[in-house]
């Protein structure tokens, strides 16, 4: 009896320990990810620390961290996410700084799991008035960012993004619909000390439906050898764009979507690899310089620019004050042109295609002076092109100008034989 009363207790006491455990699971599991937002928020708004490594996993983060002063965040190989605010997951502001450097490094993620409650991951401001150099901002190539991503701000009576300058060399994957990887705010209407976005090297930027790369005011955005996909790749109403390199596709079969946007402040992606769009309303001052690179499109034209108008914006103008293309390569399906530019930009802004190698023919009224398009689809400059025949003449010994120089030499043998056997016969004749 007594053997039994202690087994019977020795169950009791394990199953009382087991349900405590359970209980205590999600504490233990909670803990951690609290002391590690604690931790990080705490080491971020001390203005003496200019280092901050996050500690762990951060997955229920629901308000957006202010950064402040200049800082190195290593995330250290952890995650960042959750559904965050209206101002995403990370704002830099620098209220009362200037020169303030902040820095994303160590492999890890930043991760929006919501539903569309806010449109940015992470927040960069400068200033009101146009200063130079206020906020510098470095995304480190070991850093990924899941759904929305970086926006910039131009709203009156709200901290702009004026004097801001990026460095991008992370990856950014947007799977949300409506949402862009990189946003410029149509508010910014002053091109002196706008933000400047460098894409660098390496970076990887995608969005599966929508623009990946969305300038509506005014900024200049660098593209280097960089890869960058979207429903179209790049969307610009305003500000400056220059490319130098990478691979640059838009995926999107809807092709005509810029004639059922429903609105000027919206741009629905219709498969360019760029796509530009004039309205009355935006900053403008479109200019565009293509220098190299592979621009594709699988569906549309790899350069696509439009002009907006309905009866609120009847008789809109293009507001691409240039577009020059000196390199690069431009491929479109089979019997879709390369480069598609509205009448209006027609009559302001031909002969502006210098270099470059396109998968259609391109008009003369496109090319600049002394320029011509060959067979394989390169333009290049008339001089260009003699040597570019030269150099094919001189590896290929059956192109025509060599057959006929063979020909002429034949003839001369011919001609030789005939007076040479003329002559031996008559030599016979004399003996």
């Amino acid at each position: 009896m007594k053997r039994y009363i202690k087994t019977r207790n020795f169950i009791i006491t394990i199953v009382i320990i087991f349900v405590i455990s359970i209980a205590l699971i999600p504490r233990v599991f909670a803990a951690p990810q609290q002391e590690a937002l604690d931790n990080l928020m705490a080491c971020i708004a001390d203005s003496n620390q200019t280092s901050c490594t996050l500690d762990g996993n951060i997955t229920n983060l629901s308000k957006a961290i202010a950064i402040n002063s200049s800082k190195e965040i290593n995330l250290n190989g952890y995650k960042i996410s959750g559904e965050g605010s209206g101002g995403g997951f990370f704002g830099i502001n620098p209220s009362q700084n200037d020169g303030v450097n902040v820095k994303f490094t160590g492999t890890g993620t930043i991760e929006y799991t919501g539903t569309g409650e806010t449109f940015t991951s992470i927040s960069v401001y400068g200033k009101n008035e146009e200063s130079s150099n206020v906020t510098h901002l470095t995304i480190d190539s070991n850093v990924t960012v899941i759904n929305l991503g970086i926006a910039f701000f131009g709203r009156k009576n709200y901290p702009a993004s004026y004097g801001v300058t990026v460095d991008f060399y992370g990856k950014i994957k947007n799977n949300i619909e409506g949402f862009y990887d990189f946003y410029v705010q149509g508010g910014i209407h002053n091109h002196d000390n706008a933000p400047v976005i460098n894409v660098r090297d390496g970076a990887v930027i995608t969005n599966e439906n929508d623009v990946a790369i969305m300038q509506a005011g005014s900024a200049t955005t660098n593209i280097y050898n960089a890869t960058i996909t979207g429903g179209s790749a790049i969307g610009i109403k305003s500000g400056n764009l220059n490319v130098y390199g990478g691979q640059i596709t838009g995926k999107s079969n809807n092709v005509n979507a810029s004639q059922n946007e429903k609105g000027q402040d919206v741009m629905i992606a219709n498969g360019a690899a760029i796509q530009i769009k004039s309205t009355r309303d935006d900053y403008g001052h479109i200019a565009i310089n293509l220098y190299d690179g592979t621009l594709k499109s699988d569906y549309n034209s790899a350069v696509f620019e439009h002009v907006y108008s309905s009866e609120k914006a009847m008789n809109a103008e293009t507001k691409v004050e240039s577009i020059k293309i000196s390199g690069g390569k431009f491929i479109s399906p089979s019997g879709v042109s390369a480069i598609s530019v509205s009448d209006n930009f027609k009559t302001k802004n031909n002969h502006f295609v210098s270099g470059g190698t396109f998968s259609s023919d391109i008009s003369t009224d496109f090319l600049t002076y002394g320029t011509i398009q060959t067979s394989d689809g390169k333009v290049m400059t008339e001089s260009d092109y003699k040597k570019y025949l030269e150099a094919i003449n001189s590896k290929n010994p059956n192109t025509s100008d060599n057959i006929i120089i063979y020909m002429i030499l034949f003839a001369i043998s011919i001609m030789g034989i005939a007076v040479t056997t003329f002559i031996t016969k008559k030599n016979i004749r004399l003996k």
